[in-house]
């Protein structure tokens, strides 16, 4: 990850190298000052297994470019947060974490977070599950431990905040055995992007 010295450096034509702790300040020639932006992508399954690993690389400065492209960095990166309320016998929580591009028109659920806290030692839960979809990519798993979590490593899509309100976001819920009321339900929350 680059720092905002480093950034600074670069956009002067000095890039500042980080070697062994120490700061070491050296001029490119102009053929190979360039700014270029690598993103490692790992997805990875409910159990921490390796599914896919990608690396992009985008060349987002130049000298014959002058500027930085705002839309070629991720623009506001964001953490949504939605818990259940107190009626429910648990706590339920879905953190999720996105990335707006082009001015907001463009939309990538990078990854989500669920857990389930038991709060009361006779209020069981099982069956337990998460969904994420943004717009046509949709996935879901279930979850046995008290958290999961879900790196998408999805590619940002167009997006409108009114037409496509409700095909972005999250899910989550699981069965509810409560021993006290001798019942058995289902709850389910959910997270939308707007």
């Amino acid at each position: 990850m680059i720092d905002r010295k480093q950034f600074l450096g670069l956009m002067a034509g000095a890039p500042i190298l980080m070697r062994a702790g120490m700061a070491e300040a050296v001029e490119l020639p102009d053929a190979q000052k360039r700014l270029t932006l690598v993103v490692d992508t790992v997805v990875r399954d409910e159990n921490g297994n390796e599914k896919t690993r990608t690396r992009s690389r985008e060349t987002i400065f130049t000298p014959e470019s002058k500027t930085v492209s705002a839309d070629a960095m991720a623009g506001d990166v964001i953490t949504i947060q939605r818990e259940s309320d107190e009626t429910l016998p648990l706590l339920a929580k879905i953190e999720l974490t996105v990335a707006y591009y082009n001015d907001k028109t463009e939309i990538e659920i990078r990854s989500g977070k669920y857990s389930i806290v038991q709060i009361n030692p006779l209020v069981m839960y099982a069956n337990a599950w998460y969904a994420l979809m943004q717009k046509d990519k949709y996935v879901m798993n279930n979850f046995t431990e008290s958290e999961a979590s879900y790196e998408t490593g999805w590619e940002p899509t167009p997006y409108d905040a009114e037409k496509d309100k409700w095909t972005c976001g999250s899910g989550m819920g699981a069965t509810i055995t409560d021993f006290i009321n001798d019942s058995t339900y289902s709850f389910a929350i959910d997270c939308y992007i707007e």
